[in-house]
């Protein structure tokens, strides 16, 4: 089985999405331009007091985040903040979190805190009752992980869910061979 690449998987969100922000007034579930600049992205480094991975960065200067949410997983506030006024709010109280441990949150899902390790780039989960020395490496990389719900969003229904879970699982090396099995 073949993972669907950034193309495809844009692609098939405005494909799924378009009618819907048109008839439903449903916005926030596609991949739309972003309206940073690098100097937005320097200037959030500086607040945080730290660098961030140039793919997640990349990213960030491609794609709208604000009101971005792909497979139940929330990362902006509906457009009330910019994103990085978003990171910056839901990171506000866990300085000793990003600071020390060098882990930003960049997402939230219900019972999902996602966190990007700025020393390493990889993303991590855990959960309420968890400690944060516990949390998991679900993707190696930010765009692993991208790649990795845009697929688990778009073949869930479509695929052999035993072939899509080994092939993200083998895409994102896992820690936890589970994470991405709730995804579906």
């Amino acid at each position: 089985m073949k993972l669907l690449n950034l193309s495809e998987i844009k692609e098939g969100l405005d494909e799924l999405f378009i009618p819907l922000e048109a008839e439903m007034d449903m916005f926030g579930y596609r991949l739309l331009p972003s309206y940073l600049k690098t100097q937005d992205i320097i200037d959030f480094e500086a607040s945080v007091l730290m660098g961030i991975p140039s793919d997640f960065s990349q990213w960030l200067l491609a794609y709208n985040f604000s009101d971005l949410s792909i497979c139940n997983v929330q990362f902006g506030c509906n457009h009330q903040l910019s994103y990085l006024q978003h990171l910056i709010n839901l990171n506000d109280g866990n300085d000793n979190c990003y600071k020390e441990h060098h882990k930003l949150i960049i997402a939230v899902t219900d019972p999902y805190t996602f966190f990007l390790d700025l020393s390493n780039g990889m993303i991590s989960t855990l959960t309420s009752d968890m400690n944060i020395d516990d949390a998991q490496v679900i993707a190696q990389n930010f765009n692993q992980f991208m790649i990795a719900l845009g697929n688990v969003f778009l073949l869930r229904k479509t695929e052999n869910h035993k072939d899509l879970l080994a092939e993200i699982n083998q895409l994102t090396n896992t820690q936890d061979q589970e994470f991405w099995s709730t995804m579906m």
